[in-house]
C-alpha cells in the first residue's frame, strides 16, 4: 500500500484508507463496526479515527481534497516531548570525576538527593558515558588529584657557552607535570644521569609541596635498568628513592607515546615558553641562568601578548636554579 501511513499506539493506517473511513462515517453515517468491516481494520482502530474526525469537525469534501501531509498533521499533530527527569550536569560530573576518591556511584547518589525523581543508576551511567563519547570521541585518561606525576626530559635542549673556549654546551631540561591539574615544573641540569634525574624529581616534590602516589617516567636509562614492554626493571637508586617517599614508579610502555601524552604536551609548552624566548640570550653556566621565569598560571589560562607570557593564574617555570624550592 503506497502513500503515507498514520500511526496511533502502534497501529498504522494508510491515508487512502483513512479517507475511506471519513467517507463512510461522514457521507453514509455508518457505525464503528460497519466501518471496521468495510475497511478491514479492527473496531478499536476505527473508533480512534472516528473520534479524530469528530474532533476535527471537517466535512468529507474538505478532507478528500487535502494533501496527505496536511491531513496527517491535522489528525495527529507533532508534539514536543520533554524529559520528566532532570538531566545531570555532565560538565560538572566530568570535573568531579577528576578528583581523588570520587566515583560515578557517589555522584549519582548526590544527584538523587537533589533530584529524588531523577534517573536511576543504570540510566544515569548510560547518559554520562554517552555524553563523554560525544563531548570528546578521543580516549581520555581521567587523572585523580595527587595520583600521578609524569616526568621526562625535553628533546629541545637549552645551552650555555663555555667562557674559556666559547664552545656551546648543551644542557638537559627536566620537566614534570601533575596529571589532574597539568601543573608544570621545569629545571635545567648538566646531564641525564641518575643523580640529576633523582635530584630533579625531589626538587619537583618540594616545589609541589608533596609527593604523588605514582611517578610515571619514560624508559630513560637514568631510571630504568632494563626496559621491557611488560615488566621493566627499575634502577636500584630510583627504587630506593621511591621507597623513601612511599611512591610507586610505573614506567610507560615502550614505543607508546600516548601513555605519557600529558608530559609530552608539558615539554612542548616548556620548549615554547622557556627555551624559545631565551634562544638569543647567552649564559656562561647553568647557575648564571638563575630564576628566569617564575609565573604561577594554569597552562590552560595563559595567552600571548607580544610573545610574552601573560599571567592569568598559576604556572611555574624554573631554569637552571641551583637552590631548593
Amino acid at each position: 500500500m503506497g502513500g503515507h501511513t498514520l500511526k496511533k499506539k502502534g497501529r498504522r493506517l494508510p491515508v487512502r484508507k483513512l479517507k475511506e473511513v471519513a467517507r463512510l462515517y461522514l457521507e453514509f453515517n455508518l457505525g464503528i463496526r460497519p466501518i471496521a468491516r468495510a475497511c478491514n481494520i479492527s473496531t478499536s482502530t476505527a473508533s480512534i479515527y472516528v473520534e479524530k474526525l469528530k474532533e476535527l469537525g471537517a466535512d468529507y469534501k474538505e478532507l478528500s481534497g487535502m494533501e496527505e501531509d496536511v491531513l496527517c498533521n491535522l489528525l495527529f499533530p507533532k508534539t514536543e516531548t520533554t524529559p520528566v527527569q532532570a538531566l545531570p550536569d555532565f560538565v560538572y560530573l566530568h570535573g568531579e570525576m577528576k578528583k581523588k576518591g570520587v566515583t560515578l556511584q557517589l555522584l549519582h547518589e548526590e544527584y538523587k538527593r537533589n533530584n529524588p525523581d531523577g534517573y536511576e543508576r543504570t540510566q544515569f551511567y548510560h547518559l554520562y558515558h554517552n555524553w563523554i563519547k560525544k563531548a570528546d570521541p578521543v580516549m581520555r585518561f581521567t587523572h585523580k588529584a595527587g595520583e600521578k606525576m609524569f616526568v621526562d626530559f625535553s628533546g629541545d635542549k637549552p645551552h650555555y657557552q663555555d667562557p674559556a673556549t666559547g664552545k656551546s654546551i648543551d644542557a638537559e631540561l627536566f620537566v614534570s607535570v601533575l596529571g589532574a591539574s597539568s601543573y608544570l615544573f621545569a629545571r635545567a641540569v648538566p646531564d641525564q644521569t641518575t643523580v640529576s634525574f633523582i635530584d630533579c624529581t625531589i626538587r619537583a616534590f618540594e616545589f609541589y609541596g608533596g609527593c604523588p602516589e605514582c611517578l610515571i617516567p619514560d624508559n630513560l636509562k637514568a631510571g630504568v635498568t632494563h626496559a621491557c614492554y611488560y615488566d621493566p626493571e627499575i634502577n636500584r637508586t630510583l627504587a630506593a628513592m621511591a621507597e623513601h617517599y612511599h611512591i610507586a614508579v610505573i614506567p610507560t610502555r615502550i614505543a607508546k607515546p600516548k601513555d605519557k601524552a600529558k608530559v609530552e604536551n608539558a615539554v612542548l609548552q616548556v620548549e615554547r615558553w622557556v627555551i624559545a624566548p631565551l634562544r638569543n640570550r647567552t649564559f656562561h653556566s647553568l647557575a648564571e641562568g638563575k630564576l628566569i621565569k617564575e609565573y604561577e598560571v594554569l597552562r590552560s589560562q595563559f595567552s600571548v601578548i607580544d610573545h610574552i607570557l601573560h599571567v592569568k593564574g598559576k604556572f611555574a617555570f624554573f631554569y637552571g636554579v641551583p637552590r631548593i624550592f
